[in-house]
């Protein structure tokens, strides 16, 4: 726990040390009528700092929940013994694996493969591949998750109603209209990735392959999957809720298949008015699950936000497990958006992300093991079939920088 508790610690003074040059940035600007270089040098270094030990403090998080599971499924009280046996069991049985690859174990392997075909590696490395990419991408920790054994999801939604009107006991009215339902469809995509080991690396190697494998593939299909839940837009990729047309419904509403925007209210920045209305932009229903995205170049703007009493906005939290705040909601990166420092970027997101958006897996991660088309590498060709699109329109609202 030594390394979560130097962070935190680092995070408590870096807060304070943020708060004070920011009062000193403040004095300048009310004495001088602007900041001194080296007054905003510091306050963008302090800024810096703080946004790496927020990083920090969610990696911590991930590696004491992955610790946990660890524990768990080793099963006993001496968490760092039970954790280096498990770790040490699956490096031998991997070695074992890559130095006997015989014509029996190939056809052994063919036969348990996922449905849609492929040699897996193993069972247990396509789980962990899978459950790191879930881990590490921020879209799936928020979003609604799906696993089908088809190529799409299908549902419906219900964004309409029937008329209803008042009566006097001698006279009634006819309401006609009845309610219609929608249907919303959402197509899985191929994503795939390549990485590659020498022949030698496999079969001498001292290091723990098994990791070197799932740490390359997680990383290349989870940035993949980000960008594409965020910003994607085509018939080969998922959609991403960026991608959508403004409201234009009465007094900018968004109709369904929009997305309404908000303006920052001012000129390649944020202000403190639209962070506090923010939240009111969306239905009292989805708002107390309703979170912040943005991307840290924002977040570091609004880390300076005050309100009219000199209070600022956002709140860091010290306690593992619990995220910053903003107005009372939690505060996510999501460094796929854009910054809030030109016009017209969407720069951030207000909502509750299970309800507006909707991931898609086709069952299986598939892994085939190629040692002949790369020589002298070995080749593991990982596959999987992806979707997601927004599917409630009124959970989810943006905002856009820029004047009204």
């Amino acid at each position: 726990m030594s390394d979560v508790n130097v962070v935190l610690e680092d995070l408590q003074k870096t807060h304070a040390d943020l708060k004070k040059a920011d009062a000193d940035r403040t004095a300048e600007l009310k004495s001088l009528g602007g900041v001194t270089q080296e007054t905003q040098n510091k306050v963008d270094k302090i800024l810096a700092d703080m946004i790496d030990l927020t990083g920090k403090k969610a990696d911590e998080e991930k590696r004491l929940k992955a610790l946990e599971t660890a524990i768990q499924l080793a099963g006993g009280s001496n968490a760092e013994e039970k954790e280096a046996k498990a770790l040490l069991e699956r490096k031998s049985a991997e070695q074992a694996y890559f130095r006997k690859f015989s014509d029996s174990e190939l056809k052994a392997l063919s036969v348990n493969s996922e449905p849609d075909g492929g040699f897996t590696v193993n069972d247990d490395m396509s789980g962990r591949i899978a459950k790191r990419v879930f881990d590490t991408s921020p879209m799936r920790q928020h979003a609604s998750v799906q696993v089908i054994g088809t190529e799409a999801l299908t549902g419906m939604y219900d964004i309409d109603q029937t008329d209803d009107s008042w009566e006097t006991e001698e006279e009634t009215t006819s309401n006609d209209k009845t309610p219609k339902l929608g249907k919303w469809r959402i197509p899985v995509h191929r994503q795939r990735a390549e990485p590659k080991a020498t022949e030698e690396i496999l079969e001498d190697s001292e290091i723990d392959i098994e990791s070197w494998l799932i740490e390359k593939l997680a990383d290349k299909f989870a940035r993949g999957q980000n960008a594409a839940f965020v910003n994607g837009l085509g018939n080969d990729r998922p959609r991403g809720f960026l991608t959508y047309g403004p409201g234009t419904g009465a007094g900018g509403a968004n109709k369904w298949g929009e997305i309404q925007r908000f303006k920052s209210g001012a000129a390649n920045a944020l202000t403190p008015d639209a962070i506090v209305r923010m939240p009111y932009s969306v239905q009292s229903f989805y708002r107390p699950t309703s979170a912040w995205y943005m991307s840290r170049f924002s977040l570091a703007e609004v880390m300076l936000l005050k309100d009219g009493e000199q209070r600022y906005f956002w709140q860091p939290s010290f306690q593992l497990g619990q995220p910053s705040t903003l107005q009372g909601h939690a505060v996510y990166e999501f460094d796929d958006m854009p910054a809030s420092d030109a016009d017209g970027n969407l720069a951030i997101a207000f909502g509750d992300m299970g309800r507006a958006y909707q991931i898609v897996d086709r069952r299986g991660l598939t892994i085939l093991r190629d040692p002949f088309t790369g020589k002298p590498y070995v080749k593991f060709y990982a596959r999987q079939r992806v979707g997601g699109d927004v599917v409630n329109f009124d959970a989810i609202k943006l905002m856009e920088i820029g004047t009204a």
